[in-house]
């Protein structure tokens, strides 16, 4: 069961969530694999990563959004170095195009991974593959003094955001996040609730120095994968609101469905979102209307 959220900023008044839920479930229970799925999966990765950035604010100043998908389109699913990378670049954000370019080659990498894990139904996802997921997305990051950040490793420092300090940083903690994910899909929670689950848990850990919230939409990605969605989904910036309103309640009996509606209902209009601009992808797309017509 999932309690829908009915913030004006979530929805808009003509909008209803049962519906849209109801789209995404019935794309999910008749889809088919088609080249238009795989090429439009591509460009929705390209799509993902820039958003990602663009929410951290770590594109370089200046970077127009197509020369980041120029950059982004000339790497994504290629196979890369997977060696420390020769350029190094900052982790508030690259400041030249061949930072930007190495920068956006890890994050790629990552997504490629998550990916791969998330459909591959023998993967267990657990607190080191999280690390490990980390270090991929953030290898050659220094931080604002040069120094080399830390990547994969849990962190020792303090975090904050606005309005917010986190907890001291552990293994342990990022374990016990991981595990709630694993109960929330083994208790047969909704996916959404599930993936929702793994995203907030994480991100309330805040386990590693820089980066934290692009590693958690890509655990977010690899969530939905394993139920079979094809298209990586950035959350819009009102994921802030929906965290700053589960901040303030008491997580120690953590039930998802009430606690978690606003990031929930985000989750499911980011992933309508997408569904709506694949099929209008194919429908303007004279030679894929046969594959519209097994989409529907």
């Amino acid at each position: 069961m999932i309690i829908f959220s009915r913030k004006k900023w979530i929805f808009d008044p003509d909008e209803e969530p049962s519906e849209i839920l109801r789209a995404v479930e019935d794309f999910l229970s008749v889809r088919v694999d088609s080249h238009y799925e795989r090429l439009f999966a591509n460009r929705s990765a390209a799509e993902f990563v820039y958003s990602s950035n663009l929410m951290e604010k770590t594109l370089p100043s200046g970077a127009s959004a197509h020369d980041t998908f120029a950059c982004l389109e000339s790497v994504y699913g290629k196979s890369q170095d997977t060696e420390e990378p020769t350029v190094l670049w900052t982790c508030d954000g690259g400041r030249t195009r061949e930072e930007m370019r190495a920068q956006m080659i890890q994050h790629c990498m990552a997504l490629s991974l998550a990916s791969a894990w998330g459909r591959d139904k023998e993967h267990k996802l657990t607190a080191e593959s999280v690390c490990y997921l980390h270090k991929t997305l953030m290898l050659g990051a220094v931080d604002e003094s040069g120094v080399p950040l830390k990547a994969g490793e849990i962190r020792t420092c303090g975090a904050f955001t606005v309005g917010h300090v986190y907890p001291e940083a552990s293994m342990a903690g990022l374990e016990q996040a991981v595990d709630r994910y694993h109960l929330s899909s083994e208790r047969n929670d909704h996916f959404l609730v599930s993936a929702a689950v793994l995203f907030y848990e994480v991100i309330q850990v805040h386990p590693f120095q820089d980066g934290n919230g692009r590693l958690c939409r890509l655990l977010l990605h690899y969530a939905l994968e394993r139920v079979g969605f094809p298209f990586a989904v950035p959350l819009s910036s009102g994921c802030s609101k929906a965290m700053l309103s589960a901040q303030s309640k008491d997580t120690g009996a953590l039930e998802p469905a009430k606690l978690l509606a606003d990031l929930v209902c985000l989750i499911l209009k980011s992933c309508h979102s997408r569904i709506v601009n694949f099929r209008a992808n194919i429908a303007r797309t004279p030679r894929f209307t046969s594959c519209l017509a097994e989409t529907l």
